[in-house]
C-alpha cells in the first residue's frame, strides 16, 4: 500500500531521529506547476526542519526510497558533526562549493564510522554519471563520487589529488579536525583557478541529488552586519558617518539612526515562503534644520517639469449625496424625506445627487537603486546613472511638495540576505531638512540589488496614508540581484510576489528599468502596464515625469 505524503513524513522524520538524536520534523517542499520542471530542487537544513523534493511517485519508487533514505542520513550527519552558519567573507563563491563537497565527505564518513550500514545507503544514491553542461559540476561530481567510493579506480588528475590528501588527513588525524579538511578544499579550489575552470554562481547546484543545498552550512552575513532581531523588537542605535564629499569648502557629518527589521522572502521552487529570512537594516537621517533648501532641485530638470506643469493637475470627480440641487436623486435622502412627511415632519428637500471636480490626492514613494553598477557612467556623458537617479528624485520631489502630494525618497541596496540597507531621505509629510538633502546628495553606490525585501519595507510606509491614490515608483538598472542566489529566477520571483500583495493592498507599484536587456524580467515583476523600460538614461528625467502623470491620473 503507498504511504501518503504525511505518512511518508513522519516516517522519515522517526528515521532522521532515529539517526542524529534530533527531533526536528521531515517536510516535503510544495512543487510549483508553473516553474520548469528543468529546476534541480536539492533538501533544504535548517534550526527547524529538513526540507526535501515533493514526492513523485511512479514505477521507480523504490529508487525514491533510497534517495530519500541518503538524504536523511546526509542531513543526520550535518546536525551531528557540522557546524552551522559559518563566516563565507574569505572565501570566494567557488571556494564556498569546494569546501561544501570536502565538508559533505567528511561528515559522511563521521556517520559511516558510527553507524557503518549507512555507507550502502550513500552509494546507492551516489551517481556516477556527471553533468555535462558544466565542466565545473562535472568536477565536484567525479570528486564526491571518488570520495565515497575509496576502491574505485579514478584517471582524473586533480581527483586523485583530492582522495590523496583527504585520506591522507583521515589516517594522520581522524575526521574530527575541521580546519585541516578546509585547507585541502582551498588547495583544491586553487587548482581550479589555475586551470581556469568557469564557476556560474547564478546557475550552480549541488550535482549530487541527495545532498543538501549547503545553505546550512553557510552565514551569508557580512562582518559588519548588525545581529537579526524581530521587527517587533528592533534596535535603534546612532551611527555616525563621514562622506568624503565637500559642501561649502568643509566635510559634512550627516547623522543616521539604524533599525533592523526581520521580513520573509519566497523561494518559489519549493513554493514556501520563508520567515524571518531577511535583515533589513534601516537609515534614517537625524531632523535637525528643517527648511526647505533653495537647492533642493536643479535648475536645468527644474524647468524641464514645470513644462508639463498643466498636464499633472489631475481632477477626481466625486459625488456630493444630499445636496439641495444636483443632477440625479438621491434614493435614500428621498424615501428619508418621505418617512419623515408620513410622521408629520417636515424634511429639509436636501434629495439631490451633484458632481463636482476636486484635485486627486497622491502618495507617491520614490525609491533608488542604489547598488554598485549604478556608479557606472551614463554613456556619453561625465555622470553617473546614480547622479542621474538623484537629480530625477530631486526634481520630482520639489514639485510634488508644490502640488500638495505627499511624496517621500528611500533608497535601498543590499550585502546578501542579512545585509539589506534601506535609507530614507525624505518621509510622507515632512520637508526636506538640510540633513536629509545632504544625505540624498552624498548618497553612494553599493553590494547589490535584493529587491523584494526593500519592497516589503517600503509598504509599510503606507499604513496611514488617506488618499485617492498610493503608488510605489523604483527607479533601478537592471533585474535584482545578490552574491548569496545561485538562481537569476529567485529574486525576480520573490519581487513578482511582493508587487502582487501590494496591489491587493491598494498601492500599485511602477518600475523604471535602465536596462533593455531585462525586458522578461522586468515585466514578470511590475506586469506589462506598471514599467517602462529606460532605453536612454538621460531620459530618466522624462519617464519619471510621465509615470507621474500617469499615477495622477
Amino acid at each position: 500500500m503507498m504511504q501518503t505524503d504525511s505518512e511518508l513524513s513522519r516516517s522519515l522524520s522517526l528515521l532522521l531521529q532515529g539517526l542524529s538524536g534530533s527531533d526536528i520534523p521531515v517536510q516535503f517542499m510544495v512543487a510549483d506547476t508553473s516553474v520548469s520542471t528543468s529546476v534541480c530542487l536539492r533538501p533544504i537544513i535548517t534550526a527547524h526542519n529538513v526540507l526535501l523534493p515533493a514526492p513523485r511517485f511512479s514505477p521507480e519508487i523504490e529508487r525514491l526510497n533510497v534517495m530519500q533514505r541518503a538524504s536523511i542520513a546526509h542531513a543526520a550527519a550535518h546536525l551531528l558533526y557540522s557546524t552551522p552558519a559559518r563566516d563565507v567573507t574569505r572565501l570566494k563563491p567557488m571556494g564556498v562549493a569546494v569546501v561544501s563537497a570536502i565538508e559533505d565527505a567528511r561528515v559522511e564518513y563521521l556517520l559511516i564510522k558510527r553507524l557503518p550500514g549507512v555507507r550502502r545507503w550513500f552509494c546507492q544514491a551516489m551517481q556516477e554519471k556527471v553533468d555535462a553542461s558544466s565542466v565545473f559540476s562535472a568536477m565536484i561530481t567525479r570528486l564526491s563520487y571518488g570520495l565515497l567510493n575509496d576502491q574505485v579506480q579514478m584517471d582524473d588528475y586533480w581527483v586523485s589529488k583530492a582522495r590523496n590528501l583527504f585520506f591522507s588527513a583521515m589516517t594522520a588525524s581522524g575526521l574530527e579536525d575541521y580546519d585541516e579538511y578546509r585547507t585541502i578544499a582551498s588547495i583544491l579550489a586553487n587548482d581550479l583557478g589555475q586551470m581556469r575552470i568557469q564557476f556560474n554562481a547564478q546557475a550552480y547546484v549541488n550535482p549530487v541529488k541527495y545532498r543538501d543545498d549547503n545553505s546550512y552550512l553557510w552565514n551569508f552575513r557580512s562582518q559588519q552586519s548588525e545581529p537579526e532581531l524581530s521587527i517587533d523588537h528592533s534596535q535603534t542605535q546612532s551611527m555616525q558617518t563621514l562622506h568624503t564629499e565637500h559642501s561649502g569648502d568643509h566635510l559634512q557629518n550627516v547623522k543616521f539612526e539604524m533599525q533592523t527589521y526581520l521580513y520573509p522572502e519566497l523561494d518559489y521552487r519549493s513554493g514556501i515562503e520563508r520567515s524571518d529570512w531577511c535583515t533589513i537594516l534601516e537609515f534614517r537621517h537625524g531632523q535637525h534644520v528643517a527648511s526647505r533648501g533653495a537647492d533642493l532641485s536643479q535648475k536645468i530638470t527644474r524647468k524641464k517639469l514645470r513644462s508639463y506643469k498643466n498636464n499633472a493637475r489631475a481632477l477626481s470627480r466625486q459625488k456630493l449625496f444630499r445636496q439641495q440641487e444636483g443632477d440625479l436623486l438621491d434614493m435614500n435622502a428621498v424615501v428619508d424625506n418621505i418617512a419623515l412627511a408620513r410622521q408629520g415632519v417636515m424634511g429639509d428637500g436636501d434629495h439631490y445627487i451633484r458632481h463636482t471636480l476636486r484635485k486627486k490626492s497622491v502618495s507617491l514613494l520614490l525609491i533608488l537603486d542604489l547598488s554598485a553598477s549604478v556608479g557606472n557612467l551614463v554613456p556619453g556623458q561625465a555622470q553617473t546613472i546614480l547622479e542621474l537617479e538623484k537629480a530625477a528624485a530631486m526634481m520630482l520631489a520639489d514639485y510634488a511638495l508644490e502640488q500638495g502630494d505627499r511624496i517621500a525618497v528611500h533608497g535601498f541596496c543590499s550585502d546578501r540576505r542579512t545585509g539589506v540597507h534601506y535609507y530614507r531621505y525624505l518621509d510622507f509629510d515632512q520637508p526636506f531638512s538640510s540633513t536629509g538633502l545632504e544625505a540624498l546628495q552624498n548618497a553612494s553606490h553599493q553590494f547589490s540589488t535584493r529587491m523584494g525585501a526593500a519592497l516589503r519595507h517600503s509598504v509599510n510606509f503606507f499604513n496611514d496614508a488617506q488618499t485617492d491614490a498610493r503608488a510605489i515608483i523604483l527607479m533601478t538598472d537592471g533585474a535584482p540581484s545578490d552574491i548569496d542566489v545561485f538562481d537569476p529566477q529567485y529574486l525576480v520571483e520573490d519581487a513578482r510576489a511582493v508587487v502582487r500583495q501590494s496591489i491587493k493592498k491598494g498601492i500599485d507599484v511602477y518600475g523604471l528599468v535602465m536596462d533593455p536587456t531585462t525586458v522578461e524580467q522586468t515585466k514578470k515583476i511590475f506586469g506589462a502596464a506598471r514599467h517602462r523600460i529606460v532605453s536612454r538614461a538621460q531620459s530618466l528625467p522624462l519617464h519619471l515625469e510621465s509615470l507621474y502623470r500617469q499615477i495622477k491620473a
